[in-house]
């Protein structure tokens, strides 16, 4: 955690695991998809700022839980959504900060996406599957995809049927804030294509796409990650 002195904020956080920090100035709440702090919706209801990076199935623990207590929370300026390959893998991110912009419209800033993939399950999984993989699936059995990032994905027959209801792409959603997205021409995971249907559902009259010639799917290097930062830096600047 990397943290400015000369802004006065009080921070606190959530883990897996309680975390004592050696800093008094930063308080750790338990939080999982099973097991949370019960104080963490009382700090919720009068924070300023929020930055998520819970993975895909965590989502709806968090709008069941505190999307009452979010909307109510007067003093809120600023929430923002990490998708990270570092967090829970690559390219589910985008898809959540798509769904969290019709929960919270009145309050987002600004959307970023890297290399997004809304609706992957159908669109890279589904439609890319074999028939024997598919009627695995079906039949209720958990189907491990192989990944570049480590493990297998377990794929199974909830994770795709469930997934349908929750469909972006043939979806019309105006948004009154910018739209930045990034997308590497060297990605073999995800076509850039996305990006450009990205821009159909996500209607501003604020949408810039940045294509990296030599970018892959993680965007990490230098050059790529000096983009994403200037443009990030200017949303969260323009929104404060």
């Amino acid at each position: 955690m990397l943290i400015d002195r000369n802004i006065d904020f009080d921070i606190s956080g959530t883990s897996r695991s309680k975390i004592q920090f050696s800093d008094k100035t930063i308080e750790s709440y338990l939080f999982d998809s099973s097991n949370f702090d019960p104080e963490i919706e009382n700090k919720l209801k009068n924070v300023t700022h929020i930055l998520i990076s819970t993975p895909p199935e965590v989502e709806q623990v968090i709008i069941k839980n505190y999307l009452t207590t979010l909307k109510n929370n007067k003093n809120l300026q600023w929430v923002g959504y990490l998708s990270s390959t570092s967090v829970y893998g690559d390219h589910k991110g985008g898809w959540i900060g798509i769904a969290l912009i019709s929960k919270l419209k009145k309050i987002v800033k600004g959307f970023v996406g890297i290399a997004s993939a809304p609706d992957f399950t159908k669109e890279i999984m589904w439609k890319n599957f074999s028939k024997k993989t598919k009627s695995m699936i079906k039949s209720g059995k958990t189907y491990y995809m192989p990944s570049s990032y480590g493990n297998p994905y377990p794929i199974s027959k909830k994770l795709i049927f469930d997934r349908s209801k929750y469909l972006v792409l043939n979806k019309k959603i105006k948004c009154n804030f910018p739209v930045r997205l990034f997308h590497g021409l060297k990605d073999t995971v995800v076509d850039s294509n996305f990006s450009i249907r990205l821009t159909k559902t996500l209607l501003s009259n604020d949408t810039i796409i940045t294509f990296q010639k030599n970018g892959d799917h993680s965007l990490s290097q230098t050059e790529d990650l000096k983009k994403i930062k200037n443009q990030l830096t200017n949303l969260i600047k323009d929104s404060c």
